[in-house]
């Protein structure tokens, strides 16, 4: 922008243009803005040669550049995740599951990651599960509300009555103390699939075929 107001004699307003131009990758608008600067500058009484010089210094930015501030902000957070992967891998690798929680691609991604370093990542649990994912004895818990068709407003209601109340005993016990908001078909198929009940003692599959009557009863 300063050597645009110095050389070419740009206002503040048409310097953001040219800002623009190079940070929006906006071909068109730079060509007309090369002319524009090298009129600017030959006007001026720098000479059309030098103007072509100094936008040549310029254009390049428009393909792919960082100002000293922005690149200083990536530096320090490119060190500061290496430091805690190096340092604290399961907590890091937690905390990079929760990120991309709504994304299974990128979960599993994430979760090979732990299978090739040795991590172990456990089922949800109903009783020990958080909404995230998190850590607990060196592994990591599968977060409930990363768990496909479980919300976190719908976990909120679990982990609410687990603090309350304690641990949950077993299914039964499970829906005759959670909000019957979280009693529905799609939120405990997904749960009973992923895990949710298996240190209750209950068989997945067997689990699958009478939970709604239980739920019903209930």
């Amino acid at each position: 922008l300063r050597i645009a107001e110095r050389f070419a004699g740009y206002s503040a307003y048409e310097g953001d243009v040219l800002r623009k131009a190079c940070g929006k990758k906006i071909r068109a608008l730079m060509a007309t803005e090369r002319e524009k600067f090298v009129a600017a500058c030959e006007r001026n009484g720098y000479g059309a040669e030098l103007g072509s010089t100094i936008f040549d210094i310029i254009e390049p930015f428009a393909d792919y550049a960082f100002n000293k501030s922005h690149a200083y902000g990536y530096g320090l957070v490119a060190y500061q995740t290496a430091w805690l992967k190096a340092n604290h891998p399961v907590e890091y690798l937690a905390a990079l599951l929760t990120s991309v929680k709504d994304n299974q691609d990128k979960s599993a991604v994430y979760l090979n990651e732990c299978r090739a370093k040795g991590i172990t990542v456990e089922v949800p649990d109903v009783n020990r599960s958080m909404s995230d994912f998190s850590v607990a004895d060196g592994v990591i818990l599968f977060g409930l509300s990363a768990v496909r068709n479980v919300g976190e407003g719908l976990v909120a209601l679990i982990l609410d009555e687990r603090e309350k109340h304690g641990p949950f005993t077993d299914f039964h016990d499970f829906c005759d103390r959670v909000d019957p908001q979280v009693l529905n078909k799609r939120t405990i198929e997904s749960l009973i699939k992923a895990g949710g009940f298996d240190s209750l003692g209950h068989e997945r599959l067997g689990l699958l075929q009478v939970h709604e009557l239980i739920i019903d009863r209930t």
